[in-house]
């Protein structure tokens, strides 16, 4: 029979339960966990899934009967006892400790490091949302301009346009103008109305899009000439009429990307293809000539036709990549470094503003090449529309490059603000002389006087020098 529990004996704690010397309570205790023990091990010896697991389970359960029946006889000595309890104890802590270490060899390698990991970093990398949103309505800005033929109508663009245009022609989605001439340079179009954006002679006869050619007996023919019967001067390079152009070459001829094609601005006819590509096939094909040579001539026009198309396409495609790395990057960090997709973008935009100053070329001659480059760079419309140039650049376009360019460079000079200290004062407070100090507190100085110090005491019976109501005394 277990021995009576003492009324007023307290009850052991886990630390002192095997350093001190065996009690009633212990033995009482044991008993109660062997007899719980015993009848959960009926529980367990139907859940076993084995014939061999039901039968180690009967025999652990016997080995606890065996143990319940020498505690209730006091057939034991309990300070053996209490050492076999305390020696499982500790081999099972050394197991866990063993266990958690090999565990945690990694997980806890920097807990105990003090290393200002954001300081560090701000050296190479911006945190923030700040400087991405800023890149992001800048992008957001230079793709809605060069593709605002896609969402303007042709009236609201000739609005816009006409206020930004004054001795030099200024449009939104153009790459450059190429001029129109009575013979060859001029193109003989159906009479359905489906004008090309350009400039007229006389800008008051110009017809709106969509509104059909009659001559001055109002008759309406079938095919008009663009310069000889509309009067037009100059035809647009846009930006839709290049991506246009490149779904009408040899490359998408037999494979239809039809998610682009069947976009309304998508369709029509591509100026840019009729005049440099479809009827100057022969002047752009790479062919050995009767001494055996390849003309050099034809090669850099062929470069420059489709160099324009390609370098274009890929600019927008890279504007593409940077929005998406943009808004990821509202997640993370942005480094601080000159990124590579702005100066890919502002690179082809560069080929694409150039490209076009090869197409009039006429020899590969330092004299050609110069007179090439200045007549494609005329500044002035008169000069361009009077002038011998047959193609000359839209200036607009060369400044929307300024932005890409601008991008690139921002995370050289965004930085975080460094992190406001305890002793942090507003800039917006005036310095103030507290008594007792002879100069003023400057604001935002770390470790500034926070309590003012009492000032010179007052002659006895006057009123006091210093009142915590007024820092300042008197």
């Amino acid at each position: 029979m277990a021995r009576n529990l003492a009324y007023n004996q307290q009850p052991l704690t886990t630390a002192k339960m095997f350093t001190a010397s065996w009690t009633e309570r212990d033995e009482a205790i044991l008993v109660e966990l062997l007899n719980r023990k015993i009848k959960e091990m009926r529980f367990e010896i139907k859940k076993a899934d084995s014939p061999y697991a039901r039968n180690k389970l009967r025999h652990t359960r016997e080995e606890y009967r065996k143990l319940l029946d020498k505690i209730e006889r006091g057939d034991y000595d309990p300070d053996i006892l209490a050492a076999e309890l305390k020696t499982h104890h500790d081999y099972n802590k050394q197991v866990d400790d063993k266990r958690n270490k090999k565990l945690g060899k990694y997980a806890d390698a920097y807990a105990d490091v003090d290393f200002d990991f954001g300081t560090y970093f701000s050296k190479s990398r911006y945190f923030g949302a700040g400087l991405p949103i800023i890149m992001i309505i800048l992008l957001l800005l230079f793709i809605a301009v060069i593709l605002s033929s896609v969402y303007l109508t042709s009236d609201q663009l000739e609005t816009i346009e006409y206020q930004l245009s004054t001795n030099s022609r200024v449009t939104l989605t153009s790459i450059g103008y190429f001029k129109l001439e009575t013979g060859p340079n001029d193109f003989n179009v159906p009479n359905d109305g489906k004008w090309p954006k350009g400039s007229f002679v006389y800008p008051e006869q110009a017809l709106a899009y969509g509104e059909v050619y009659k001559d001055q007996d109002s008759f309406q023919p079938n095919k008009v000439l663009l310069h000889d019967d509309l009067g037009m001067n100059a035809i647009d390079i846009t930006v839709v009429d290049v991506i246009k152009a490149l779904f009408r070459t040899e490359l998408f001829s037999q494979n239809r990307v039809d998610i682009i094609e069947n976009l309304d601005a998508m369709q029509g006819y591509s100026w840019y293809y009729m005049r440099y590509i479809r009827d100057r096939a022969e002047d752009i094909e790479i062919v050995k000539g009767e001494d055996g040579k390849y003309n050099m001539v034809a090669i850099v026009k062929r470069i420059a036709t489709f160099g324009t198309i390609y370098s274009l396409v890929l600019m927008i495609l890279a504007c593409a990549v940077e929005l998406f790395i943009n808004i990821g990057r509202l997640f993370s960090y942005t480094s601080r470094r000159v990124h590579f997709f702005p100066i890919l973008i502002v690179i082809c935009g560069i080929a694409t503003l150039i490209f076009p100053a090869f197409l009039e070329i006429e020899a590969l001659t330092a004299e050609s090449l110069s007179t090439a480059f200045t007549n494609y760079f005329t500044v002035f419309w008169a000069d361009f529309v009077n002038g011998a140039s047959l193609i000359t650049f839209n200036m607009f376009f060369a400044i929307l490059l300024a932005i890409p360019m601008l991008m690139s460079f921002m995370p050289l000079f965004f930085k975080n603000r460094p992190a406001k200290t305890v002793a942090f004062v507003p800039k917006g407070n005036k310095p103030h002389t507290y008594a007792g100090n002879k100069t003023p507190t400057r604001p935002g100085q770390p470790g500034a006087t926070r309590v003012p110090q009492r000032g010179p005491i007052a002659v006895a019976g006057s009123r006091s020098g210093y009142s915590p109501r007024y820092p300042g005394g008197r």
